[in-house]
């Protein structure tokens, strides 16, 4: 399997490594295995040729053996991503293309606010959607829903209701959005 890591520099400064690779579907298998099957060979390739990954009690993923590594994952049609934390803390990510369904959503998970600044353009709902589900995942935070994450793409900072904030990185390619999110410290 081929992998991508040549991410630039603004998105690598997370406290993450991120690797993506392409997602083939001619396999015969289903969207969701293939994408899986993509995301366990990364794993793989990154861990070692015995490593798995497992799920905690909360949903989020791990690879079993490496528990102080924290790791997110995500995929959408043709593309798989994997971060890996370089200092234990957690990180989220999601990777995503643009579908009509976000502007069917966008209230969902939109503030007012935001959505004066953000819903006009396909682009920048597309960002705040991958930065609310990266922030999301990063949190670890129960009971905590997207569209109470508040989301400033100007500064590149996500803030939920305990009043916890994070940095945002971005990854913009043909047709996709990536989005990096680490908690800042104090």
């Amino acid at each position: 399997m081929k992998f991508q890591n040549d991410l630039p520099d603004r998105f690598r400064a997370a406290n993450a490594d991120v690797f993506t690779a392409s997602v083939d579907y001619t396999d015969g298998r289903s969207r969701q295995a293939s994408e899986r099957a993509v995301i366990a060979g990364l794993v793989r390739t990154l861990f070692g040729p015995e490593s798995a990954c497992g799920h905690n009690p909360d949903g989020s993923p791990f690879v079993e053996g490496w528990q102080g590594r924290p790791i997110s994952v995500s995929h959408c049609k043709g593309r798989a991503a994997l971060a890996v934390s370089r200092d234990g803390r957690p990180v989220g990510i999601d990777i995503e293309i643009y579908r009509e369904q976000l502007r069917r959503i966008a209230s969902r998970f939109l503030s007012p606010q935001e959505t004066e600044r953000y819903a006009s353009s396909d682009s920048l709902l597309l960002k705040a959607w991958t930065a609310k589900e990266a922030t999301f995942k990063c949190a670890l935070s129960p009971g905590l829903v997207v569209g109470r994450i508040n989301v400033d793409l100007e500064n590149n900072i996500a803030s939920i209701p305990d009043g916890r904030r994070f940095r945002l990185f971005f990854m913009e390619g043909y047709r996709q959005m990536a989005a990096v999110s680490s908690e800042l410290s104090d």
